[in-house]
């Protein structure tokens, strides 16, 4: 605006000296009008320049987010078909094993111990032990491995071992919530027992106790990431029929509630409840053998069934769940019975489908992505459906963990490979 009212100011005196020249300065003429229109006139150019500017600028701007849009499409929709290899070395310990990601790290288990490895394969700590079949939950910063028909328990967290326990009976289910509260089905001859631990391995007050001729088995547990809620997937005899139920437990707000039950769902009959799982702090899923049903628990003393759907009449091969979605992989929806794969979120929508082709051994969340893998092949999903890469990696496949879009870490044996996709 300055320059503006300067360019004006000159402009005027210009146009009174040429006046003056003139020898009119004793009668001088109106200068307002002339001076008024050639002003208006400079600052309509000024204006229309400065839309020009604007104009190009904005055009600027819309094809650099077009740009940044068309490469954010780009990276999250492209398939590697290649990988380079970055790096190999050899986990330290015993041969036979199993890996989970863990804290952003590699958890290694077998029946000898558990170790924990950084992603470039330096051992962060490690901890004996002997069980004949041990089984791996993790939530949050723990973990749990318990020996299944076994009596021992470890808790783990980011630093290594946080407590062990021993039970009186033998183990077949345990689960473990985020700050390290763990929960295990203990078997009995007549009944049995559900019982909590804190990280620490000592053995808490709250204990629940089914008689089997009255209550049922208890088959899987699923236990909210605060620990406060539990799931409980029974199979009972009803008139000489095997059935099963859901049933939820509230250890916080439902103290007042008969057996601290807030909710019972008999509508399965005779469809097996395989598992049952908490996605999330609000919602829970039960994977039947039939279909998948998703529970509202928002109002904690009166859960919800919010959602069912129907595999009836076709063949589910695999379901597999993370914190907060729900996968299931199964057969014969089309006229030439290709598998199809399902990905849900917490509150049983479904996020995308896609047929699945490979032979795979392993169907799993690992993060923000979705593996498909066998011994030599490997598929990677994003969570927007899009295929990651698609291919035969070489060696032995033990373990497969996305590290990001296009890394991963893959383990062998007892050899971990840095592979960089391309």
């Amino acid at each position: 605006m300055a320059d503006t009212n300067d360019y004006i100011r000159e402009k005027k005196k210009s146009l009174l000296r040429r006046r003056i020249v003139r020898g009119t300065a004793d009668a001088p003429e109106p200068l307002s009008g002339g001076m008024e229109e050639e002003t208006q006139e400079i600052e309509e150019q000024l204006a229309r320049r400065k839309k020009k500017k604007l104009a190009g600028a904005a055009l600027l701007a819309l094809c650099a987010a077009a740009g940044i849009l068309l490469g954010w499409y780009y990276l999250n929709h492209k398939t590697y078909s290649g990988y380079t290899l970055l790096g190999q070395t050899t986990l330290e310990g015993g041969g036979m094993a199993e890996y989970s990601s863990f804290q952003g790290n590699i958890l290694k288990y077998s029946r000898d111990g558990a170790a924990c490895y950084s992603d470039s394969g330096e051992m962060l700590w490690n901890q004996s032990y002997e069980m004949k079949e041990p089984l791996l939950e993790i939530s949050g910063e723990y973990a749990v491995i318990a020996d299944r028909q076994g009596y021992s328990i470890y808790i783990f967290g980011p630093e290594g071992c946080t407590g062990q326990a021993d039970t009186v009976m033998p183990v077949t289910k345990a689960q473990v919530a985020d700050q390290g509260v763990v929960a295990v089905i203990l078997e009995g001859s007549s009944s049995n027992l559900i019982k909590f631990y804190d990280r620490t391995g000592t053995e808490l007050e709250i204990e629940l106790k089914t008689m089997i001729d009255e209550y049922g088995y208890p088959l899987d547990i699923g236990l909210s990431p605060d620990g406060q809620q539990l799931a409980v997937a029974y199979i009972y005899m009803d008139a000489g029929t095997m059935k099963n139920k859901v049933v939820f437990y509230n250890f916080d707000v439902g103290k007042n509630q008969p057996d601290r039950v807030v909710g019972v769902f008999m509508e399965y009959e005779s469809a097996m409840i395989g598992e049952v799982a908490f996605l999330g702090s609000e919602w829970a899923c039960a994977f039947a053998d039939d279909r998948i049903d998703f529970y509202s628990l928002q109002n904690a003393l009166s859960p919800e069934l919010a959602k069912s759907v129907s595999y009836e009449g076709q063949e589910i091969q695999s379901v597999f769940h993370s914190g907060s979605c729900a996968g299931v992989i199964a057969e014969g929806e089309s006229a030439d019975g290709a598998r199809q794969m399902h990905i849900y979120n917490a509150q049983g929508e479904e996020l995308f489908s896609t047929e699945v082709v490979m032979a795979y051994t392993h169907a799993e969340f690992s993060g923000d992505y979705i593996l498909l893998y066998n011994d030599t092949n490997c598929q990677i999903y994003g969570m927007n459906g899009s295929t990651i890469y698609q291919g035969t990696l070489e060696g032995t496949i033990t373990k497969c963990i996305p590290v990001s879009r296009n890394r991963i870490l893959q383990i062998g044996g007892q050899v971990l490979s840095e592979l960089k996709l391309k």
